[in-house]
């Protein structure tokens, strides 16, 4: 019964504690890190994007100030 007792004291906080401060820990750090990871992964595609239509626009930009002058 000594034997059981200090191992059911042993083992029966030490779970409760170390899964309620992982399952704290997996909801202060995994959000965070998927939505960085979001907003990050589009920018090179929206930069290049806008590159891209800006070098498309420059010409036409170019010629309205021509006109314009």
């Amino acid at each position: 019964m000594d034997k059981l007792s200090k191992l059911a004291f042993e083992r029966l906080p030490m779970p409760l504690a170390t899964g309620q401060h992982r399952l704290d820990y997996r909801v202060i750090t995994l959000p965070p890190l998927p939505t960085l990871y979001l907003l990050l992964l589009p920018l090179p595609l929206v930069v290049h994007i806008v590159l891209n239509i800006l070098m498309l626009l420059m010409p036409l930009v170019s010629n309205w100030i021509r006109i314009c002058l």
